[in-house]
């Protein structure tokens, strides 16, 4: 499948979202919110060329109550420094005009 840039660079703006409410999550401790995301990026993520956010968002969705506190932090950190490197990426790529 070939996604477009633009397509690529759209879902990285709403996985910036994904972010801020996946910090609001891990402060509230809601695992439901967290597992929901990391499942929804888990299923998405191949679909968009994102091969590197797949095994991130796959711990997302197995945490418990239990291991949120755990390993929550850890995973967002992951989480965004994916989204910084991978925009990283698509802004330092050449424009032709």
């Amino acid at each position: 499948m070939n996604i477009s840039l633009e397509t690529k660079l759209n879902y990285l703006k709403r996985r910036e979202l994904d972010f801020s409410f996946l910090t609001e999550c891990l402060k509230k401790n809601s695992v439901e919110e967290f597992n929901r995301i990391g499942h929804q990026l888990a299923g998405n993520a191949l679909n968009f060329g994102f091969e590197e956010l797949e095994p991130i968002a796959i711990k997302m969705e197995s945490l418990t109550e239990e291991t949120l506190p755990e390993f929550g932090e850890n995973l967002l950190y992951a989480y965004g420094k994916w989204l910084k490197d991978t925009k990283q990426k698509f802004e330092s790529k050449p424009t032709i005009s």
